[in-house]
């Protein structure tokens, strides 16, 4: 008889009353509060980084000491950024707007110099963004804010008595270095670029640009519309610079990139199926063609494989930049290129504007 009470009480309490529904509830709850905790308690004794959510869903981030690697992959804007984020168009309609936003954050002292001091790893988030990439420690880069130039263009230009100052300028750019991509044993470092009319023109600049920082370039694929004779290409290029990269480098002479996904000359094509978790890949994006750039970016948001670094020149609707995109050849305006751009960083991707 007491075994059938026994028995009776246990096909009591797995029947689904709303008692037994609530014990459970309760029970998995603190389980997986249990795991939780167990699961910071170990990234954190392991080196993770990971971001603290708020309520609204956005990414408040300290920034991360040195030595930790991240356990997810995400995009934290500085100040700065945000502050344009929220009203690019209006904050870059006119240089007097521009330029009194841009100083209030210093730029000189706060942008410029640590770039060039090489201190912009400092645990500050007034101007430089921080973007997790999962399995790699946290990476600095700069914000995205302005006309996405130089913030001396055109806000100091008066100084130098010359209006097109800076206008050229790569100085606030933040490249990737070693210590962002450290190097495995079978890493390869892949350039791509859409749009390299001569060795001179970028190209050079980038190659001596990763190889101060650590990352030299094994092979080079280069794309121009344009039929460039072999003695143009190479003008004004040392020899013994171009003995270093003639053998690296595979050129798509008179071929331009298409769209056409899985496509041959379609650049995507090459980065989804060259580049390995292992490698470093940069991609310069840049034939003044939105038909056909348009296209090539959204690919990437989609999937961007393993690629590590991007450049884009994104012509748009903006008056300080109409006198030199023109009206016509022009997709959108400032602040559809921070969401392009912002997206890209989102998914682990350094993304750059270009010049």
């Amino acid at each position: 008889l007491g075994g059938a009470y026994a028995l009776r009480a246990k096909m009591d309490f797995c029947r689904p009353t709303k008692t037994n529904m609530l014990l459970l509830g309760v029970l998995f709850i603190g389980l997986v509060q249990v795991l939780f905790s167990l699961r910071g308690t170990l990234q954190a004794a392991q080196g993770f980084a990971s971001p603290n959510h708020d309520v609204g869903g956005s990414v408040d981030v300290s920034p991360v000491s040195p030595g930790r690697w991240c356990a997810e992959t995400w995009y934290h804007s500085s100040q700065m950024e945000k502050v344009f984020r929220q009203d690019a168009d209006r904050l870059t309609e006119n240089e007097t707007i521009l330029c009194d936003t841009l100083r209030q954050f210093q730029y000189m002292d706060m942008w410029e110099a640590p770039i060039r001091e090489r201190t912009f790893r400092r645990p500050e988030t007034l101007v430089f963004s921080t973007m997790c990439r999962q399995g790699f420690q946290p990476q600095v880069l700069e914000p995205l804010a302005g006309i996405l130039r130089d913030p001396r263009f055109p806000c100091d230009t008066a100084k130098v008595g010359n209006k097109d100052a800076y206008a050229g300028s790569k100085e606030w750019l933040l490249l990737a270095d070693s210590a962002d991509f450290p190097p495995y044993e079978d890493t390869r470092r892949i350039f791509f670029d859409a749009g390299g009319t001569t060795f001179r023109s970028a190209l050079l600049w980038f190659l001596r640009q990763y190889e101060t920082r650590g990352l030299p370039l094994d092979e080079i694929f280069v794309w121009e519309a344009k039929t460039i004779s072999d003695e143009d290409y190479w003008a004004g290029v040392p020899n013994s610079t171009r003995d270093l990269y003639r053998s690296k480098l595979t050129r798509f002479n008179g071929i331009p990139i298409v769209t056409d996904l899985g496509g041959y000359h379609n650049p995507v094509t090459h980065i989804r199926k060259r580049c390995r978790r292992q490698d470093f890949c940069v991609f310069k994006l840049d034939v003044d063609t939105p038909s056909v750039e348009m296209p090539i970016v959204y690919q990437l948001i989609e999937d961007p494989g393993h690629l590590s670094e991007f450049y884009f020149e994104h012509h748009v609707r903006s008056p300080i930049m109409s006198r030199f995109w023109g009206l016509t050849r022009i997709n959108g305006t400032v602040q559809y290129s921070y969401d392009l751009l912002s997206q890209m960083r989102q998914k682990g991707i350094r993304a750059h504007s270009w010049i």
